[in-house]
């Protein structure tokens, strides 16, 4: 998968427009927070992307096939489905805002498995660099976040999402 694609297809999975939207009430401390946690999580799961999939039995093309279809399915609804909510404040225990900040709200399970499939098939850096892109918006100060958190720009990054799903798809139906 050439890593244009790759790097596109994580930041696509992140789905910016709707998270950037629902963190809008978080502080600044809190979404540097859930960006620096999003990168820490993708680290991690980049570093055991190969090992995961090696002891499931599973090849990187076929990984990146599955990838595509989750891109596909999760671009298709971020058509359809527009919450105008902010997500619920920061648990208390919580270190600043990764709950719920972190997990459900980012670090979702596309995310999760775009992750591993572009770890795998273009190696460690690729999947840092797209979640890098993605904790860089996340962590924007709010006049970029209320440019970038409108539906138009979600319905944008949706049909990236679809055609870079099928890209992925395509690329990986070949490799194999």
């Amino acid at each position: 998968m050439n890593w244009i694609v790759a790097v596109a297809a994580l930041v696509a999975a992140v789905d910016l427009p709707q998270r950037v939207r629902q963190l809008r009430e978080y502080t600044s401390s809190q979404r540097y927070t859930v960006a620096a946690g999003l990168v820490a999580v993708g680290v991690v799961v980049a570093a055991i992307a190969s090992l995961l999939l090696d002891a499931l039995d599973v090849s990187s093309p076929t990984m990146e096939v599955a990838a595509g279809m989750v891109l596909i399915l999760w671009s298709l609804t971020a058509f359809f489905r527009w919450s105008d909510d902010a997500a619920p404040a920061a648990r208390p225990g919580a270190v600043g805002g990764l709950v719920p900040g972190l997990f459900p709200i980012v670090f979702t399970p596309p995310v999760g498995v775009l992750t591993l499939a572009v770890a795998a098939r273009n190696g460690y850096p690729a999947p840092i660099l797209g979640l890098l892109i993605a904790a860089g918006v996340l962590a924007a100060p709010n006049a970029v976040a209320a440019a970038i958190g409108r539906r138009p720009a979600r319905l944008a990054s949706a049909t990236a999402g679809v055609v870079l799903g099928i890209v992925m798809m395509t690329d990986g139906v070949l490799a194999v």
